[in-house]
């Protein structure tokens, strides 16, 4: 009986084989090593994102309750305050509800007492025959009215403690000249930029009146690109064109 066997491959194509079949394993291998190390990546992210969000509504959370703490605490300083307050304002007493028709008829009734009373009198001393008519005395009044004080002139304020400035325009601004104030003692409301129109004055100069301020931080400008720094004045005072502050009027220099 013959056997048949099969003819054995050669060397060398059986040896590629098992290396091509072994490299497809290791690219296997990596490349599910690969997918593991990204999902895996994926998963700490995800987890990373989570932890941060729980992170930050605990400290919404801790913020809130913080702030309703605050809250609460000066709630419960000004409660003792206000009833401290309350107890020391003396009662005011009730007024006695006197109905004002029964004090009219009171006075009507001893007007006309009197009335009859001096009816009789006179009828006791006049004549018989015929009553004299009873007259009435007019009301004094008075011979003419106070007459009302006369507005005070702003120039004569600022004689008396109110702040008044001057400015001496340079030649290379434009024609109108503002300031602009702020911060000023008593506290006043600012205008808007760039300010009041200044009035013009003596010799080419311009001049402001306060009313009512004694100190001011202030800036001049001709609103079209030329202003001054910022200045401060606690008196009045003359700012020429050199930027020298003088405290008299350029009439009155010498």
């Amino acid at each position: 009986m013959r056997h048949c066997w099969p003819s054995a491959r050669p060397g060398g194509e059986n040896d590629r084989l098992k290396e091509a079949q072994r490299r497809a394993r290791v690219r296997s291998a990596i490349e599910q090593s690969a997918t593991l190390t990204e999902r895996q990546a994926w998963i700490d992210e995800n987890e990373r994102l989570k932890s941060a969000q729980r992170l930050g509504k605990v400290r919404s959370a801790a913020d809130q309750m913080a702030q309703l703490a605050a809250r609460s605490e000066s709630v419960a300083k000004e409660a003792p305050a206000k009833q401290a307050s309350g107890a020391n304002q003396p009662e005011t007493p009730a007024k006695a509800n006197v109905p004002a028709r029964s004090t009219r008829t009171r006075v009507r009734k001893t007007k006309a007492a009197s009335e009859s009373s001096d009816s009789a009198d006179d009828s006791s001393q006049a004549p018989t025959s015929k009553a004299l008519p009873r007259t009435r005395c007019p009301r004094a009044r008075p011979a003419q009215k106070p007459a009302r004080a006369a507005p005070q002139d702003p120039a004569q304020k600022s004689a008396t403690g109110t702040l008044m400035v001057g400015f001496q325009k340079p030649s290379d601004w434009a024609e109108n000249t503002f300031v602009y104030f702020w911060d000023t003692d008593p506290l006043t409301k600012a205008p808007e930029w760039p300010g009041v129109p200044m009035q013009p004055g003596p010799s080419g100069w311009f001049v402001h009146h306060f009313q009512g301020v004694h100190a001011a931080h202030l800036i001049f400008t001709d609103d079209a690109g030329h202003q001054t720094p910022n200045l401060h004045r606690t008196a009045s005072g003359w700012l020429d064109e050199n930027g020298e502050w003088q405290a008299e009027p350029p009439s009155e220099r010498t």
